[in-house]
């Protein structure tokens, strides 16, 4: 098993406006990345990974003196790779008595970013072949702030207050994932996009 974390910074500086001694009001944009990659899960129930960041230090280091707001833009989430004897996310019985439904959980420091329950939540679908089996995705939308309709899944509004606070106080960020349901032999990646912009200040 291993846990492995990415950061793809894609950088554009917008100039907004220069006055004189004032300095120069930049907006600096920034699409992390943050990858869970699971290797050889054989379980049934659910199994976890962990993550820790630190979105400012790694992302907007050379910027943190001059930085007024931080503003989160965009949130979505991919499955990019699935290969199993057997990964699935449909009904289960851990208990032969009881009967259970699997799903991915994805929270960022105990708030949640996805919750997806199989044959229930919105937009269960988009994560399994209709029998429950995971599958491969397109980037789903969680959170857009210019355009709300794109949204696929809503994610919890609080997870945008703690990006930002996260943002805000330097703070290290704790992420976690859960695949519920039944893998043998699975190997699977699934990634977060957090597209965001802090207006600096500079001289």
């Amino acid at each position: 098993m291993r846990n492995q974390i990415s950061f793809l910074a894609l950088i554009s500086l917008t100039l907004l406006w220069s006055c004189g001694e004032a300095g120069l009001e930049t907006d600096i944009s920034k699409v992390n990345e943050i990858e869970f990659t699971v290797s050889n899960i054989t379980s049934t129930g659910i199994y976890y990974e962990q993550a820790s960041v630190n979105l400012a230090d790694e992302e907007f280091a050379d910027y943190l003196g001059d930085i007024e707001q931080f503003k989160v833009n965009k949130i979505e989430v991919q499955i990019t790779n699935v290969t199993a004897d057997l990964a699935s996310i449909g009904e289960y019985d851990n208990d032969p008595t009881v009967i259970t439904v699997g799903g991915i959980v994805v929270d960022l420091s105990g708030s949640s970013l996805l919750d997806v329950v199989f044959g229930s939540t919105q937009g269960h679908e988009l994560f399994h072949d209709g029998q429950g089996n995971l599958q491969s995705t397109g980037r789903i939308v969680l959170y857009d702030e210019a355009n709300p309709s794109s949204v696929q899944i809503q994610s919890n509004q609080e997870v945008i207050d703690v990006l930002i606070s996260a943002l805000e106080n330097r703070s290290t960020l704790d992420a976690e994932v859960g695949f519920s349901g039944r893998f043998e032999n699975a190997n699977i990646t699934l990634k977060v996009f957090l597209d965001l912009t802090a207006r600096a200040q500079l001289n």
